[in-house]
């Protein structure tokens, strides 16, 4: 599918991805730590976690 979109002349594409979760029991520091480190090896451009 994207690569339709990108073979076309001229065609500049974004792709974004939001993923929302809710834990429970909050996240541990261990759990923010890994999935932090993943975000930027995934060279995500912006990342984190919201207390609610």
């Amino acid at each position: 599918m994207i690569s339709h979109l990108v073979a076309q002349m001229g065609a500049e594409v974004t792709v974004t991805l939001e993923i929302v979760a809710t834990l429970l029991g909050g996240a541990t520091d261990q759990l923010v730590r890994t999935v932090t480190e993943n975000g930027r090896a995934l060279k995500f451009d912006s990342q984190g976690f919201e207390r609610e």
